[in-house]
This record gives structure tokens, C-alpha cells and sequence, in this order.
């Protein structure tokens, strides 16, 4: 794969984003649902550190 092959690829969450000028956003919709799903493992791994449950 090249470097010009990787400038057209977009991580999108359904297909009429890719082809809007919109896939920016769902790059970052992306970003966020994995930082709040991290976060929340942490929490409860944390919690449950603190109380022992």
C-alpha cells in the first residue's frame, strides 16, 4: 500500500460519510466512543480496586 493509498483511506461509521464532507466528524465520533469506553473499564477496575467487589 502507498502513501497515496493511505491518504484516501477514512474511518467512517456508515458509508454515505465517506463520500460527504462530513468523515472528519465520524473520525472523531470514533475517537470519542473509544476514550469514554476506556474510561469507564478504568473506573470500574478502579472501584472495584477501592471496595474489593
Amino acid at each position: 500500500m502507498t502513501t497515496k493509498d493511505n491518504d484516501k483511506r477514512k474511518i467512517v461509521s456508515s458509508k454515505h460519510l465517506a463520500d460527504s464532507e462530513a468523515w472528519p466528524l465520524s473520525e472523531v465520533e470514533l475517537g470519542l466512543t473509544v476514550l469514554y469506553n476506556a474510561f469507564t473499564k478504568w473506573i470500574v477496575r478502579c472501584s472495584s480496586a477501592v471496595w474489593g467487589k
